[in-house]
């Protein structure tokens, strides 16, 4: 396992911003509510999983696009957990966190985990997910899982 950054007690100022945005970013997730989990990403936002690149330029067309029913019925999906994330670069207006995520099922059985590439941007005052790469599956032609 990973250095978990966020369980560390004495954390920099860039891995306490990370850390909140991945967990505004979950618990968004977690709730299945596509607007929600939208509203933490910047955008043009970018997505690459497996051999496939896909590209939202805004929180209307990634809503569209990531039904989270369809989760639902491809998975029994129920909820999303971190692992572990690790702030791996930084600097005062991008952040680079290395991740594993679980998934679990509405029963709370375990599914898959995988890890990702978070980057993470601060436009003006605000910090949110830029772009993912991850090694999850794709379930969809263009979503965003």
């Amino acid at each position: 396992m990973a250095k978990d950054t966020c369980s560390e007690q004495n954390r920099s100022e860039f891995a306490v911003i990370g850390c909140k945005v991945l967990d505004d970013y979950l618990e968004a997730f977690n709730t299945g509510d596509v607007h929600r989990w939208a509203a933490t990403l910047h955008y043009p936002h970018i997505r690459i999983a497996g051999d496939r690149v896909r590209v939202w330029e805004t929180k209307e067309a990634f809503a569209r696009d990531n039904d989270m029913a369809r989760l639902v019925e491809k998975i029994n999906w129920g909820h999303n957990k971190w692992d572990w994330r690790q702030l791996v670069q930084y600097g005062p207006a991008k952040l680079h966190y290395i991740v594993q995520l679980s998934r679990y099922t509405v029963n709370d059985d375990f599914i898959s985990s995988f890890e990702s590439l978070y980057v993470i941007t601060r436009i003006g005052s605000r910090w949110g997910v830029q772009g993912r790469s991850s090694y999850g599956g794709v379930f969809a032609e263009n979503t965003g899982y």
